[in-house]
């Protein structure tokens, strides 16, 4: 009895690991031409920062971002240690481990709250297969901050369950905080966490809350420092019949989820006077994050994402909570809901030509190897699936 309880935790370990590795199969199928290419945004300038400047770059701005976006600098820098040659597959991989990593939390997060693994699943799996990721978000490391949004957004919904990972959680806090200004919103779950929660579970609300509060701060002093603008130049705006299909499914479906979860939760209250707090507050997230995003940067496929995510995580949050006649209506809604996002990930399972077409970063490092020794340049250009950047000679040695 002794040895199966010791047993126990390595067993769970083990089940977590394999489940985190299929996880991690799943997008490197997905990303598997675009594992060797570096994605032309943000492009080559954060390593050759992270080679050539001071540590302290990882918390500079500019005036076309306006904030501090850390984590890209960070897996910039862990891949400065390795061959100039392989930035591109080292960046990916660590994004992709990023991601398998927000998988794995989730499915636990959502096992230990509904104790069903079937529906801890079903929420996870949305990180790995979301359709709007195959555009531009799969493997980039620039785009590696939105995992922990929904980091954030987990651990804000369900703050009792992080309790024995409470500095875990508040590093994750700050470096999302001090990676995107908008992370702030990821903390809505926490107002009702505050209120509906244990002792212990509120003073860790309260510590969480006040982490990103501070990293907002920091990031509305950067913006105003740096001048940029709140809403970007020349952004494209959603209009019906403008654009392909793809965008229109990824940019109405995390929406239209979210006021229907919503709807359904206001639904409840008038019939049974109670209110789901938890479904409410995250697809409450999920509208906010992309209505805010729409609004400063206009359509783009990297806002998709992490709404898509939540506002499917809030339905399966919402399945667990209902009873009765909302319980009948919210599993129609996941099975709709899950066939319409299973034929999205069918649909648009492989990385999209952005990632995955040119010629791979340790073909191009090769070929201007050559060009350095025999011209003694200072500076080459590498080409990238959209346009080139430069690099300098003397890193081609590393």
């Amino acid at each position: 009895m002794n040895w199966n309880m010791k047993l126990w935790p390595w067993r769970l370990l083990l089940g977590y690991l394999l489940l985190g590795l299929s996880f991690g199969l799943v997008i490197s199928l997905r990303i598997r031409s675009a594992l060797f290419r570096l994605p032309p945004d943000p492009g080559y300038y954060m390593f050759d920062d992270a080679r050539h400047a001071s540590f302290w770059k990882v918390f500079s701005y500019n005036s076309w971002e306006g904030y501090i976006s850390i984590l890209p600098r960070l897996i910039a820098i862990a891949t400065g240690h390795f061959p100039l040659a392989y930035t591109a597959i080292l960046a990916s991989l660590i994004t992709t481990l990023i991601w398998t990593f927000t998988a794995v939390v989730l499915f636990a997060a959502l096992q230990l709250f509904t104790k069903s693994t079937s529906l801890a699943l079903m929420g996870s799996a949305m990180v790995v297969l979301v359709p709007s990721a195959s555009e531009s978000s799969l493997g980039n490391f620039g785009n590696a901050k939105w995992q922990l949004f929904i980091l954030m957004t987990v651990i804000s919904a369900f703050p009792a369950s992080f309790l024995r990972f409470k500095w875990t959680s508040v590093v994750i806090f700050l470096i999302s905080g001090l990676s995107n200004p908008l992370s702030i919103v990821a903390t809505i779950p926490l107002f009702t966490s505050l209120k509906h929660q244990g002792s212990e579970a509120t003073r860790f609300s309260r510590i969480l809350f006040a982490c990103s509060t501070i990293t907002f701060f920091i990031q509305l002093m950067a913006f105003r420092a740096s001048g940029a603008r709140t809403v970007r130049s020349q952004i494209v705006h959603w209009r019906w019949g403008r654009f392909p299909i793809f965008w229109n499914y990824n940019f109405l479906l995390p929406i239209m989820l979210s006021v229907v979860v919503m709807g359904v939760v206001l639904l409840s209250f008038f019939l049974y006077h109670k209110i789901m707090w938890k479904p409410l507050n995250i697809s409450a997230t999920s509208f906010a994050i992309i209505a805010i995003s729409y609004v400063q940067g206009g359509m783009a496929d990297r806002y998709f994402v992490t709404p898509t995510v939540l506002s499917w995580l809030s339905l399966i949050v919402l399945f667990h909570e209902s009873e009765n006649l909302i319980r009948a209506l919210t599993r129609a809604l996941v099975i709709t809901g899950g066939a319409v996002f299973l034929i999205g990930s069918i649909v648009w399972f492989q990385a999209n030509s952005y990632l995955n077409s040119g010629p791979t970063w340790e073909s191009e490092i090769n070929r201007v190897r050559i060009e350095c020794t025999e011209t003694k340049v200072e500076l080459v250009s590498v080409n990238l699936s959209v346009g080139s950047t430069q690099i300098r000679c003397r890193d081609i040695g590393y």
